[in-house]
């Protein structure tokens, strides 16, 4: 909020990106966040962190002036339309500019290259990655991982771990190699807000990472080994706590919320996860 109060553009840009195509303005959101978890876990000070989720926030601008039957299409893209959809970052660049040094450059460079590769393999420039600023190199792992893992409407995202797999095997190609290990560190193997299955049956949402135990972090388990709904229970799973049938609570994997009929909001609305984290 400090940062959009220094740069009152911004927001004026997310607001018009909001009426013209909902995912991406949930979806530059969530880009912001990550960029931003990423950049305080590697130590940026707060300046830069200021910055980058600006950087994060609006690096999908020229989406707001890409056809709708192009930008939400359900099918596979002709090679006309691909080259329609990767026209958006020329574009945001044309309107990030309209602010006239309102928007900080660093900003502005982000909507242009973000989909540049580190080997130099991507788009528009085809610059390597001594060309692509920390800024931008944060934001391509961001929205990678967010497209990665969210529901389009010609497929399904992809769980944290699937997500996790598919980008480190980009590393050192598309993404940056040392970021992307960073980003792995940061989020943990189970970062809050995973939905998963113990060894039990029963599923639980992650609300903490163990640090120094990231395989069992904290959970609050919400359905029973039927799938039924249950009282919630707060587990620190470090402490090696035992289930009614005397064995010990351990992740088996992680699942999708949707596949459960598990609503996130829902519990967070109800207090659920507030009553977890003020357990912290």
């Amino acid at each position: 909020m400090h940062s959009v109060i220094k740069t009152p553009d911004s927001l004026m840009w997310l607001t018009q990106l909001k009426n013209r195509d909902e995912y991406t303005s949930q979806h530059s959101m969530n880009v912001c966040v990550l960029s931003v978890a990423l950049g305080r876990y590697i130590g940026l000070p707060e300046k830069e962190l200021q910055d980058l989720g600006l950087c994060g926030m609006l690096h999908d601008m020229g989406k707001i002036l890409i056809p709708d039957k192009v930008l939400n299409k359900p099918g596979k893209l002709t090679g006309k339309e691909v080259k329609i959809m990767k026209y958006h970052t020329v574009l945001g660049l044309k309107i990030l500019k309209k602010s006239k040094g309102r928007v900080p450059l660093s900003v502005i460079d982000t909507a242009y290259s973000h989909h540049e590769r580190v080997d130099g393999k991507g788009y528009h420039r085809g610059v390597g990655q001594e060309k692509i600023t920390r800024e931008t190199r944060i934001v391509a792992i961001a929205d990678m991982y967010d497209a990665l893992t969210s529901d389009r409407v010609y497929r399904k995202g992809c769980s944290h771990l699937e997500a996790i797999d598919i980008m480190n095997n980009m590393s050192g190609k598309h993404l940056d190699y040392a970021l992307m290990l960073k980003f792995i560190e940061c989020l943990s193997v189970y970062p809050p807000g995973s939905i998963v299955q113990l060894t039990n049956d029963e599923i639980a949402i992650v609300i903490e990472v163990n640090q120094d135990e990231k395989l069992r972090p904290k959970v609050i388990i919400l359905l029973g080994a039927d799938k039924q709904s249950k009282k919630e229970k707060i587990v620190n799973l470090a402490e090696r706590e035992k289930d009614v049938g005397g064995e010990t609570y351990t992740i088996k994997c992680t699942v999708r919320a949707v596949d459960y009929d598990i609503d996130i909001m829902k519990f967070y609305n109800s207090g659920v996860l507030q009553k977890g984290f003020s357990s912290l």
